[in-house]
């Protein structure tokens, strides 16, 4: 469903021969006005990583300006190179993480806490799911355990079995 507001990607399927006002984007497709960025106190220190794009978009939005999408333009980003030196659940939580983070600093206790309820739900469904299509010996999933690995760390993560990642900077 690429046209979805639901989805938030509208603007990729959306007419390509103009601009689009987003909520948000790529921190490394990110080109700002050095007053407007000092303006919002540039990227925030409080997320260790991911979310920081969020973040800053939000600031620059609550100031009264549009984010926007250009579609005329191609940026290539080699995303996922920090987290592939991390652990194999580092990348999975510290980003839940830090959208719980942004949750919290910015819409309150009960958004972050039915955020982290939301993805610890999703993924045990995820979960009840793949394992029997695995079992039966299914290609619908296509990266298997991986895609069990990833979905019990959130799961761990959404009821606070994570506890490395309280290691990182807080708000």
């Amino acid at each position: 469903l690429p046209n979805s507001p639901l989805w938030g990607t509208q603007a990729f399927s959306a007419d390509q021969t103009c601009l689009h006002v987003v909520e948000v984007v790529s921190g490394a497709a990110l080109f700002a006005r050095r007053a407007v960025l000092e303006r919002v106190g540039g990227f925030s220190q409080r997320y260790f990583m991911y979310c920081e794009d969020l973040d800053i978009c939000f600031k620059i939005a609550r100031l009264g300006h549009n984010v926007c999408y250009f579609p005329e333009v191609t940026i290539l980003h080699h995303g996922g190179t920090s987290a592939k030196k991390q652990p194999s659940s580092f990348s999975t939580i510290m980003m839940r993480q830090s959208v719980w983070r942004f949750m919290w600093i910015n819409r309150g206790i009960v958004s972050a806490l039915a955020y982290r309820i939301g993805m610890g739900f999703s993924a045990a469904v995820r979960l009840i799911f793949i394992l029997p299509l695995m079992l039966a010996g299914t290609s619908i999933v296509r990266h298997g355990i991986g895609s069990m690995r990833k979905s019990a760390a959130i799961v761990r993560w959404s009821v606070g079995l994570e506890g490395w990642v309280r290691t990182f900077p807080k708000r």
